[in-house]
């Protein structure tokens, strides 16, 4: 049974590397989203080959997006492939929850970040008020 989903996920390895070669139109390692959209819009086969991997268009597409963290509009192999295969499958109660305390750490510390720019901005203001006042006192003594 290992053996066989072993083999299972070889295969599908092998055809998310075929797409990915179909898609790097300039073979430099890297897909842009235009290559990828290109390759997603002109070719039935690339399609239908994506919905046998379980991997709809539009799924695909919003993959691109995630996996390009940096914005740049480029995805290497690697990303791709493991991308896609973190995808097939159902999510896990423990991914789920593990994903809701991210969100939630992430949400206390901006709030914190938040503070303490607010907390910044307001000590700047006292210390511009208080040079305005020092300025005004100067000027009105001369």
């Amino acid at each position: 049974m290992m053996r066989c989903q072993m083999a299972e996920r070889d295969s599908f390895m092998a055809d998310l590397r075929s797409f990915f070669e179909t898609a790097d139109t300039d073979d430099n390692g890297f897909i842009t989203y235009d290559e990828f959209e290109t390759v997603l819009s002109s070719s039935e086969d690339v399609r239908s080959h994506l919905e046998q991997l379980n991997i709809g268009t539009r799924e695909a597409r919003g993959l691109f997006r995630i996996l390009d963290l940096d914005g740049g509009g480029a995805v290497s192999i690697d990303e791709f492939i493991f991308g896609c295969l973190r995808m097939k499958g159902a999510a896990k109660s423990m991914d789920v929850v593990t994903m809701q305390y991210e969100q939630q750490k992430l949400l206390r510390d901006l709030h914190g970040l938040m503070r303490s720019h607010r907390d910044m901005a307001n000590y700047l203001i006292g210390r511009m008020d208080a040079v305005y006042n020092d300025v005004n006192s100067v000027a009105s003594a001369l």
